[in-house]
């Protein structure tokens, strides 16, 4: 589905500039009637590689090429390299693995977009294209970047997403005209602090990556003005942020963020600020200086305060702060007069005296969500699934041993256990919550309370040696079962998957049934389920 997302955005954006340049040939059949005149060509999914190396060259006035979508086309046909006014070539899922220098002969070239292809590598060649702007080549298996891309000196936008890169070098200082960079889902470990020197950087993307500390350089990104920080394993954000005087849109997404640094108040160009899944405690004072902000999104974390400065933020049209531990509100809000929207959803219930009070010092016209209620809210066992005894539900291990629950409960010596049950070929909601409480929250549960988890697979299509294999892939810590006899499902009355159960003092404390609202709460955010844990713990 997201690759599907991804396709239909290029092909949009594709058509959308070739729209404004000339009329768009979508056949060569097509195309052939007048050669002369075609300078957009989308090649369609159904020509072969032989079509296309045959007619490709008579196109000699083409200055925009697309292959897109065509499995069958394997290799890029020697033939472009005579098409001498080509600007723009685009191949992207296709099954091309490999780039030869041949395109290097295409001196008028200023994009070059290579998505979803298999490619493993660029060629050195690749320096000849002195006039490139453009370079994507997301969804690849490139391993190492070429030094010689650090020399194109007139490259504006760079994209390396989805490709196991694990280094990029100091040399990147090297591409001054570079205004947007976007790295997503690539193993690097670091930003090296040369980054500082992309003057005219306008755009950074950093998303599902190893880095863990970004460099205070970034203070030297004096034209940014989108700075977007997602899935990382970043804790602090450098005092140096606060030098972005450009700044207008900040999202910080699912870091490990507990605090902003008060630089970050320097910030006075803002318009939106979004973040979310961070275990942050409170702003900043400074806050109150985003005079021109209008959007402000901070969900989804330990946030428990708001300082009174945001009613210094008189430009705010947008105000969500669901899903925090906020316990009050300050009278300044009532200096919000463009305020349009204002959430106050799944907050502790000591808000809801504050609530009445909100309604009457905001807009009339503003609004207001305040369903308040604890952020972690799962359902309770109810007469329709009763408490049963766990010697009734019975699972094999991947060597096909068989075990109740019962006697898995006693073997953590008292210690509370969690039951993920999930069903490796149909439910990706279930590897999502189970990786996802893996990586964030697994570890501190079980040095703090001996908690252990275990993963039942209830899919019979997988069996025990595959769910084994699945789950060693993907890392995860736990203890793997399967249910062949379906115990747990037929047990408990449910019929879907994931279900999730507590078992602490010999007793199911709790159950979320399928892939219902708590289940989806704890997709976003594996910090619901830790909390309603310590909850049950200290109950």
């Amino acid at each position: 589905m997201k690759k599907k997302l991804i396709f239909t955005c290029f092909m949009f954006a594709v058509f959308n500039v070739f729209s404004q340049d000339s009329k768009i040939y979508y056949s060569i059949s097509e195309a052939l009637k007048s050669p002369q005149d075609v300078k957009a060509l989308q090649v369609q999914q159904n020509t072969s590689q032989e079509q296309l190396e045959e007619n490709i060259a008579k196109f000699q006035n083409l200055e925009r090429l697309v292959i897109m979508g065509n499995k069958s086309i394997t290799d890029l046909p020697k033939q472009v390299s005579e098409l001498r006014n080509l600007k723009s070539l685009e191949i992207s899922h296709c099954s091309v693995r490999e780039i030869t220098g041949d395109i290097t002969n295409l001196h008028q070239l200023d994009q070059l977009i290579l998505i979803n292809n298999g490619i493993q590598e660029i060629p050195e060649e690749i320096s000849n294209l002195k006039n490139l702007r453009v370079l994507n080549i997301m969804f690849n298996e490139i391993q190492t970047l070429p030094p010689v891309i650090w020399g194109l000196e007139k490259l504006e936008k760079l994209v390396i997403s989805k490709n196991p890169i694990r280094q990029l070098p100091n040399e990147i200082q090297q591409l001054k005209n570079l205004q947007t960079l976007e790295i997503s889902e690539v193993p690097i470990t670091s930003i090296p602090e040369s980054i500082g020197s992309l003057t005219n950087l306008r755009e950074f993307r950093l998303t599902q990556t190893e880095v863990s500390v970004l460099p205070n350089n970034i203070s030297g990104l004096q034209q940014l003005q989108s700075l977007t920080i997602e899935q990382n394993k970043i804790t602090r954000l450098p005092d140096g942020i606060g030098a972005l005087g450009q700044l207008k849109k900040m999202n910080l997404w699912e870091e490990g963020l507990k605090q902003l640094p008060d630089t970050i108040g320097a910030l006075r160009q803002l318009e939106e600020v979004r973040i979310i899944f961070s275990p942050i405690y409170y702003l900043p004072s400074t806050i109150g200086n985003w005079t021109r902000l209008k959007s402000l999104s901070v969900g989804h974390t330990n946030l428990y305060h708001i300082p009174k400065t945001i009613g210094n933020c008189t430009e705010l049209t947008d105000l969500n702060l669901c899903c925090n531990d906020l316990v009050g509100v300050p009278n300044s809000i009532e200096n919000l007069k463009k305020l349009k929207s204002f959430s106050l959803m799944e907050n502790p219930p000591m808000l809801i005296e504050r609530e009445e009070w909100v309604r009457s010092h905001i807009p009339d016209d503003c609004e207001f969500f305040a369903k308040i209620e604890p952020k972690a809210n799962f359902e309770p066992l109810t007469s329709e699934a009763p408490l049963v005894q766990l010697d009734q539900i019975k699972v094999k291990d991947a060597k096909n041993k068989e075990f109740t629950l019962d006697e898995l409960v006693r073997s953590n010596e008292g210690n509370p256990i969690l039951v993920m049950t999930y069903a490796p070929s149909w439910c990706k909601p279930c590897e999502n919550i189970l990786s996802r409480f893996n990586s964030v929250s697994y570890k501190k549960l079980k040095k703090e309370y001996g908690l252990k988890v275990i993963a039942i697979n209830v899919d019979s299509s997988v069996d025990s040696d595959q769910a084994v294999l699945r789950a060693r892939e993907k890392s995860w810590k736990y203890e793997i079962y399967s249910d062949p006899n379906e115990t747990v499902f037929n047990t408990f009355g449910i019929k879907s998957a994931p279900t999730i159960f507590l078992i602490k003092d010999n007793e199911i404390k709790f159950r979320t049934n399928g892939f219902l609202s708590p289940v989806a709460r704890i997709k976003k955010s594996p910090q619901y389920l830790e909390a309603y844990i310590h909850q049950v713990m200290h109950n």
